[in-house]
């Protein structure tokens, strides 16, 4: 039987028409980012820091914060499960029996989610403590976080390219090639690296100034199912998997 699977949203989905539309109470603009912020990506760390009129100078990052919060949490998430499953840490540096490219890739992840996962107890120090927030954003501005994090994902999606570039040109039969590769598009289908996405590196950069693609899409990638990529629309979106509508950052 085909596996059901559902999302608890915990109160924090966002109607997609107020989410996306003018300024209100309602839309991106002004509605609390929250969840856990080590599944943000660059954009919704520049809102936390600057707010929305600062991410309004950069269509690229306000396109992703406003249509790929799911999306690229959704990738985190899957690329920390291939990581655990793979058990690959620093006391694992053999990386036996994976392709150099995926061990490439999650020697990425690791660096990528060391320097979240300082930021995250930054923001969680503060928010348990009841400190001051506009100093912790002063300070993350000032740190550059929405930089480390964005150079972070950057070289996540370049090895995530390289191992695929690695798994097309391979044999097809070799160990784990017929799961890796299905997994590793839909990676940089999810995966946005400062609005940088998809599975074309050289239509990456403007990934996120067109419709992201429908989950029925991502399941079709998933299962190794030739896609058109369809877009969506949907009448909501749920924004509680990472950076999250409502709610305190960080929490």
């Amino acid at each position: 039987e085909r596996p059901l699977f559902g999302i608890v949203d915990f109160g924090l989905a966002a109607d997609l028409a107020k989410w996306r539309g003018p300024l209100g109470p309602s839309s991106w603009h002004l509605v609390d980012i929250g969840g856990d912020c080590r599944y943000w990506p660059m954009s919704a760390w520049l809102q936390f820091e600057c707010g929305w009129q600062e991410l309004s100078n950069y269509p690229v990052l306000a396109a992703e914060y406003q249509t790929r919060l799911d999306l690229h949490a959704l990738g985190l998430v899957a690329l920390q499960v291939l990581a655990v499953g793979c058990l690959r840490g620093p006391e694992d540096a053999a990386g036996e029996g994976l392709p150099s490219g995926v061990v490439a890739l999650l020697d990425a992840w690791h660096a990528y989610w060391e320097d979240a996962n300082r930021l995250w107890s930054e923001l969680l120090a503060c928010f348990r403590s009841g400190g001051d927030q506009d100093g912790l954003k002063i300070s993350c501005f000032n740190d550059d976080a929405h930089g480390v994090i964005g150079r972070g994902l950057a070289r996540l999606r370049l090895a995530a390219q390289e191992a695929l570039q690695e798994c097309d040109g391979g044999d097809a039969s070799a160990t784990g090639n017929v799961f890796t590769q299905p997994l590793l598009r839909v990676l940089l289908e999810l995966l946005s690296a400062g609005g940088a996405s998809g599975l074309d590196p050289a239509a990456e950069e403007d990934a996120c100034l067109r419709p992201p693609p429908t989950w029925e899409a991502i399941g079709y990638l998933a299962a190794g199912i030739p896609s058109s990529g369809a877009v969506g629309s949907s009448a909501s979106i749920s924004v509680a998997a990472g950076a999250s509508a409502g709610g305190p950052a960080g929490a």
